[in-house]
């Protein structure tokens, strides 16, 4: 803190690191959905070797997240096959 700052105010340097460890945060989030996503998509395609060394490349709990959308996916896609309109009613 320079003598011109107040208590509890930060200097611009220290502004840019937490600058930065947020955006380290998002792109973190972001890869970690971007491999969902991937492992998904083997998935959707039926490639079981793709998937399997997708999830090989996951910690435990991006595979646990992975599972859990997966099973709200499959939820949502019953719901909407339920819908009179996909049954031609």
């Amino acid at each position: 803190m320079t003598d011109q700052q107040q208590p509890g105010e930060l200097d611009s340097a220290a502004r840019l690191a937490q600058a930065f460890e947020q955006v380290g945060k998002a792109v973190g989030k972001a890869v970690e959905g971007w491999a969902a996503q991937g492992a998904l998509g083997y998935a959707y395609w039926a490639d079981y070797k793709a998937l399997s060394k997708a999830l090989k490349g996951m910690t435990k709990e991006q595979v646990v997240r992975t599972q859990a959308a997966a099973k709200i996916l499959a939820t949502a896609c019953d719901v909407e096959l339920l819908r009179p309109s996909r049954n031609g009613k």
